[in-house]
């Protein structure tokens, strides 16, 4: 029985001076389910990713911005939809915007 994957952007390699394809990594991740969300949670599917410059900054071990790790996942201004909830405050359907990573369905716990 073969499992559905999530689509995520992960941050690999720092760039020496430049962006390459090897800077980044396209992973599969198993996907987040709604029936497995706790009180609290809500899963979100992503709309858009705004690319900022600021980002080429944080791809640099000493920058003004916090600084990505290697093997962590893109993240930055996002709107997702709400796919499921278990928050008071989110329901499904609803537009959201925030700080999220780049992963084409997460959890979040409603604060970012």
């Amino acid at each position: 029985m073969s499992c559905e994957k999530n689509l995520a952007w992960a941050f690999v390699k720092r760039p020496n001076p430049e962006l390459t394809l090897e800077t980044f990594e396209l992973r599969n991740e198993d996907t987040p389910k709604a029936e497995n969300l706790n009180d609290g949670e809500v899963l979100l599917k992503l709309t858009y990713i705004s690319v900022d410059p600021y980002m080429r900054g944080r791809m640099n071990e000493a920058n003004y911005a916090m600084s990505l790790n290697i093997g962590q996942f893109m993240d930055g201004g996002c709107t997702a939809v709400v796919i499921a909830s278990k928050n008071t405050t989110y329901s499904a359907g609803q537009h959201v915007q925030g700080f999220f990573p780049w992963k084409k369905l997460f959890v979040s716990n409603g604060s970012n």
